[in-house]
């Protein structure tokens, strides 16, 4: 288990951190026991950014991208076809249907990692189910889909073979300003989609 999933746990099972960091306490009548979302912890959450740009350019059905950072950071840029529900805000009453829906996978994502595991470990221990994080956020996605680094001649063929889907996903996402990780102060708005580079996009995978 990582790290980071070690400290989350410690977060949980002390009362005032938890209540610190929880964004919205009003039901908690579905909420998973400590085991099992210890058990949850243990299974494989992450998406690499690699994944969620084929998502999008194969125009996945199944998956639904929420950015939960501000919604400034996020009308100012995101990952086309995201919807934008803020850390603070996720365990609303309003969004369950969207963050909790039949059939889907929802995808997290924020500048970095740590907001968004911090957000899937609110919602599944809410019971929420099909949660996932983008690994490493969208500081990792301009590193990796919008900036990619040509490997060294040396080396290794799946090295290429990555650098090739990130050369693809970078000719059909273009260009992006660079994110910082920061704390996110999120206000209570209502859900919108970012229609940022639709046009080259097709909508993402909204």
């Amino acid at each position: 288990m990582k790290k980071l999933d070690l400290i989350l746990i410690a977060i949980l099972f002390i009362g005032a951190s938890w209540a610190a960091f929880t964004p919205n306490k009003q039901s908690k009548a579905n909420e998973i026991s400590p085991e099992e979302l210890t058990y949850k912890m243990s299974l494989d959450r992450y998406f690499t950014t690699e994944e969620v740009a084929l998502f999008i350019m194969n125009e996945d059905p199944s998956i639904l991208l929420v950015d939960i950072r501000d919604q400034k950071d996020f009308s100012e840029f995101s990952i086309p076809g995201a919807l934008n529900i803020p850390y603070d805000s996720i365990l609303s009453p309003n969004y369950i249907s969207i963050l909790n829906p039949y059939g889907y996978r929802t995808i997290l994502f924020s500048n970095g990692s740590s907001f968004a595991d911090q957000a899937w470990l609110v919602c599944t221990r809410a019971g929420y189910e099909n949660l996932y994080v983008m690994e490493g956020g969208l500081n990792t996605w301009i590193e990796t889909v919008i900036n990619p680094v040509e490997p060294k001649p040396y080396a290794s063929p799946e090295e290429f073979d990555l650098y090739r889907i990130r050369k693809g996903a970078s000719l059909y996402f273009g260009t992006a300003i660079p994110v910082e990780e920061g704390d996110v102060e999120a206000p209570n708005i209502i859900i919108q989609q970012n229609t940022n580079n639709t046009e080259e996009s097709g909508g993402g995978c909204g």
